[in-house]
């Protein structure tokens, strides 16, 4: 027999020359391919090779691969970095460390279906800048004949933002972004470079290059010397309801209605409107301010205001999608049903009212006017306004920035900082939880009408959309569109104050501020910017937008008042003032 030591030491041997032989048939084996890691697309970059971001948002270098990875720097549309590592396929993103200015991190090539950046020739020719004259430009045919003047002022032509960069390139880096809103002074003589005749401008201090146009298209324009005619207003028209509408539940009044001081025919600005909302019928306009509630008939808008009688000054209101009396009102610690008519809350067997105990960032109902929510500062809650039952009980979450019911009134969509979140509202059991790749912090959403998509918006101004299909068969939610506005802390962003898509579901508009009280409409498709409003002196803020029942027309509130206007041509039909 052999001793234990001669036994042990023969295992020791066979053990040692087994990992030896694992180590040798793994050196031997390829590693996977990156599809195989998941679904990504085929990497087209390669390691010690060079890449370039290609045309719109830049390109985020984080330090991990993945979106939770902190951000590191960015690389601007047209940069070219170099490939040092890679590619991973992760959270369905293809990742290669790359290094660009001198940081090192890892960036995004594509996701599923898009590519983001592209491969660079080694015979890639560097696009020279050639200055020219100021009546000379570019050769003629490859750019619109110069149309601005040193020391004069100029605009875009239409409403898509155009960027500012600190060299006249398309791969110079974006220090700014010219909106519509914004006037700039041209300082130099165009250089040409590219194909596109560029412009040194100031921007509201900031001085870059910008493109005057491309083959026939100018991007921006002079301003002329005369004045912009003031565009006539019109009376807003009486609306017709587009759809048969389901009637309300029978209230009981237990409140006496005490009608309003009667105005004096003098008109005053309103005083700081927070919040704007249509009856279902289209023919009431309820405005909240920081002291009351005013109702408006848009038949009569020449008529004073009716102040309604609230216990208190109202947060934020919303009417109901069915029975055009009944409005949702939410205080700093409650949340309630008024009817309109009757001047009263609704009380009695129904009890719509909840304490909260903090103050109201949110208020929907659902499509049928069945379901009433609202949140608090890290609650919220749902009521079936028939029976006054919680059809979704008050829950903690941390800190919340608004939430609204599905119109289909399934689930409950919940922003909290960077993250979206998705309640089910039957079994009170289902979450799901989607960390937002590309926003610094939520400050709006809005849930499609088909409560398929849900859009966000953040203080930058940056929108994205999110297809919550998939929580309804325990998938993951999928990100769709981003539109991102700012590029770093020198762009013209702003705040998106509030989100609401139109009735078919075709557009989105934002209520926007700092630096300036603006309405943007995007395509929901695509999130294409199709027009701005906004360029009125004084304005600082819009606090709330939102589209009639029957999508003709756009009501938002600013500063000191509320604006209507039609929505084939975005011109302004109403301004509504405070008689007193």
């Amino acid at each position: 027999m052999s001793s234990p030591v001669k036994v042990s030491v023969l295992r020791y041997l066979f053990l040692c020359t087994a990992v030896l032989l694992l180590l040798a048939v793994a050196m031997l084996v390829p590693p996977l391919p990156v599809g195989a890691q998941g679904n990504c697309l085929t990497p087209r970059l390669v390691v010690d090779g060079q890449g370039r971001v290609t045309p719109g948002s830049a390109n985020r270098i984080r330090d991990a691969a993945s979106t939770s990875g902190a951000q590191v720097g960015q690389i601007p549309a047209g940069g070219v970095f170099d490939v040092l590592e890679g590619p991973l396929c992760v959270e369905g993103f293809l990742w290669w460390r790359v290094a660009y200015d001198g940081v090192e991190g890892w960036t995004v090539e594509g996701n599923t279906s898009d590519y983001f950046v592209e491969p660079v020739e080694a015979d890639t020719p560097v696009e020279t800048p050639t200055q020219v004259g100021e009546s000379q430009g570019c050769p003629a045919g490859t750019t619109p004949e110069t149309r601005l003047v040193v020391g004069m002022q100029g605009r875009l032509t239409g409403n898509t933002p155009s960027r500012l960069r600190n060299a006249p390139s398309v791969t110079g880096e974006q220090i700014g972004q010219i909106d519509p809103i914004d006037v700039f002074v041209v300082l130099d003589s165009p250089v040409c470079a590219g194909g596109y005749n560029w412009w040194q401008i100031d921007l509201n201090g900031t001085s870059g290059w910008t493109a005057e146009g491309q083959g026939s298209d100018y991007f921006v324009e002079p301003i002329p010397a005369t004045a912009t005619p003031t565009p006539t207003r019109t009376p807003l028209p009486t609306f017709t309801p587009t759809a048969t509408r389901t009637p309300g539940p029978t209230l009981t009044p237990s409140i006496t209605f005490t009608p309003s001081v009667t105005p004096t025919a003098t008109p005053v600005p309103l005083d700081a409107p927070t919040h704007v909302t249509w009856s279902a019928d289209g023919k009431w306009l309820a405005v909240s301010t920081t002291d009351e509630v005013l109702l408006y008939d848009t038949g009569s808008l020449d008529l004073p205001a009716r102040i309604l009688d609230l216990p208190g000054p109202a947060y934020e209101i919303l009417f109901s999608p069915t029975d055009p009396e009944i409005l949702g009102v939410t205080d700093e610690t409650h949340a309630y049903l008024y009817n309109i008519e009757s001047g009263a809350i609704m009380d009695g067997e129904i009890e719509p009212r909840s304490d909260l105990a903090s103050p109201q960032y949110g208020l929907s109902f659902t499509s049928d006017g069945r379901l009433f929510g609202a949140t608090g500062r890290n609650r919220i809650f749902t009521i079936n306004v028939e029976t006054g039952e919680t059809a979704m009980g008050e829950e903690e979450f941390g800190p919340l920035v608004a939430d609204l019911l599905s119109p289909d009134g399934r689930f409950m969509a919940v922003a909290q900082a960077r993250y979206l979140m998705v309640r089910m509202t039957e079994g009170n059991s289902r979450f799901f939880l989607e960390r937002v790749p590309h926003m610094d912090y939520v400050t709006a959403l809005a849930v499609s009408p088909d409560s398929t998509r849900v859009v966000m918006g953040n203080i930058l101004g940056d929108l994205e959309i999110w297809d919550v299909t998939g929580a309804q068969n325990d998938d993951h939610l999928q990100h769709v569109l981003a539109f991102i506005r700012a590029e770093d802390d020198q762009s013209q962003s702003h705040v998106v104050n509030a989100l609401t898509y139109s009735p078919d579901g075709s557009l989105i508009a934002s209520a926007e501020s700092d630096p300036a009280g603006i309405v943007r409409i995007f395509t929901s498709s695509t999130l294409q910017q199709v027009h701005t409003y906004g360029t009125f002196t004084g304005d600082t803020t819009a606090t709330d937008v939102a589209f009639s029942p029957d999508g003709k027309y756009l009501a938002y509130s600013s500063d000191h008042t509320i604006r209507i206007l039609e929505t084939e041509n975005y011109t302004l039909v109403a301004e509504l003032l405070r008689a007193r």
